[in-house]
């Protein structure tokens, strides 16, 4: 009996580690996309991902230089002093109004999108006299059903099936 006890307290206890270590391994992961322009890096993407259609989200724009030792980077200020956003979708577009944000180099802009699919982001004029004229795709705008529960669209034998069981109870 002792030894049965003891198999399963370490069988227990490898599972609980193992569980600690492939948590400890999750990332988050984010589809921003980076351009470097001459010693600038600009990354631009959604505050809120997946972004979803209807849903108020942020388009976040990081823009960094190398910093004084390797492997380090410092936030711009005052990127946007001469430099201008437009959020793109198909044929339409609208000027953005970029928000500092507390952290050097993060810069925001709020917006609904209003469609599913690709949207760009084009940022036009200068950082500190560099010349900026660039696109950049931010990840697809996804319909609400990613979010929906339970989902308003399911096949008939599903509707049935729960049907029933509320039926029973």
């Amino acid at each position: 009996m002792a030894i049965c006890y003891m198999i399963v307290v370490k069988i227990a206890t490898f599972g609980f580690i193992a569980l600690l270590i492939s948590v400890g391994m999750l990332t988050p992961s984010y589809a921003h996309t980076t351009v470097e322009v001459e010693q600038y890096k600009i990354e631009v993407g959604w505050s809120i991902e997946p972004p979803v259609v209807g849903i108020r989200n942020d388009i976040v724009v990081k823009i960094t230089e190398s910093g004084d030792s390797e492997g380090t980077y410092r936030g711009i200020t005052s990127a946007f002093k001469n430099l201008e956003g437009t959020v793109m979708f198909g044929g339409a577009t609208k000027k953005i109004d970029i928000n500092s944000d507390i952290r050097p180099g993060y810069y925001f802009s709020s917006i609904i999108p209003t469609k599913t699919g690709t949207y760009m982001v084009e940022l036009k004029g200068d950082i500190r006299g560099t010349l900026v004229d660039i696109k950049i795709p931010v990840e697809d705008v996804e319909p609400t059903a990613v979010l929906d529960f339970p989902p308003t669209s399911s096949n008939g034998n599903a509707d049935i099936g729960a049907l029933k069981n509320a039926i029973s109870s």
